[in-house]
């Protein structure tokens, strides 16, 4: 809390933070916790523990509120599982071609002038499917069926 407080000394409040931008530039990196973490085990009735001491790599202390004396040791993971190095760090894949060209002709019309390049650019070249792929969103609505 001390951290959040020391970063917003006006408000106390968290503020935005722009992750990426339209260009591509990462200010926040995103990382595979999934993959990292992945083989650690889960503390059974998670829950009902308020407090929480990590003594050895690999193992949690768990009670049930800082006043108690006993609480229950868990082995979440092995020894050699534990590492200081982040994971791997994920890239997003940006928008599909059906996306940008669903924006370009269906939403870029009802932009301000000054953010149609930013919000629905033309979508480019270098991502058109291959001839014969069926893309995932249409351009035009499908004629609905003749109820006779």
């Amino acid at each position: 809390m001390q951290c959040i407080t020391a970063s917003t000394q006006l408000s106390n409040m968290p503020t935005a933070q722009l992750v990426l931008n339209e260009s591509g530039d990462v200010f926040v990196p995103s990382y595979d916790w999934q993959t990292k973490l992945g083989h650690v085990h889960a503390i059974p009735q998670l829950k009902k523990y308020h407090h929480f001491v990590f003594a050895q790599p690999g193992m949690v202390h768990c009670y049930v509120d800082s006043n108690d004396k006993g609480g229950v040791l868990f082995v979440i993971c092995t020894h050699d599982s534990v590492s200081n190095k982040l994971p791997t760090q994920l890239y997003a894949d940006g928008l599909s071609f059906s996306r940008k060209s669903y924006l370009f002709h269906k939403i870029r019309q009802f932009c301000p002038d000054y953010v149609q390049d930013i919000l629905c650019p033309p979508p480019s070249s270098d991502n058109v499917p291959a001839v014969g792929v069926e893309q995932s969103m249409e351009l035009e609505p499908r004629p609905k069926p003749n109820d006779e």
